[in-house]
């Protein structure tokens, strides 16, 4: 398995999973995050999956988000980011970038 774990605060970490096959998705994800993810929205194709662990209900900024991504020259069109909740700066980069973003906090994205 190969990915990318990066600190970003209060106890919240990024994890890039790059070309994640649609049937290993449930593997990658907390348990706390299942129910928030629609694994059928995914589709079948290798996605890229970005994971916001959070400590005390982080909401994901666009900050955390590049942080997360730094590093890394494009992640492809097929991208999901997981987190408690993202202020709309970052969801607007998240769809700027062909992603889906599942949240916890705000299901209805």
């Amino acid at each position: 398995m190969n990915f990318d774990v990066r600190p970003i605060e209060m106890g919240t970490t990024a994890s890039l999973y790059p070309a994640v096959d649609a049937a290993a998705v449930w593997s990658r994800l907390p348990l706390r995050y299942r129910t928030s993810v629609g694994i059928a929205a995914l589709g079948t194709d290798p996605i890229d999956l970005l994971v916001f662990e959070t400590g005390e209900r982080h909401v994901v900024t666009l900050e955390d988000l590049m942080k997360s991504l730094n590093g890394i020259e494009s992640p492809s069109m097929r991208l999901a980011v997981i987190g408690f909740d993202f202020t709309e700066e970052a969801r607007i980069r998240i769809r700027s970038l062909g992603g889906r973003i599942f949240a916890e906090q705000n299901v209805w994205d």
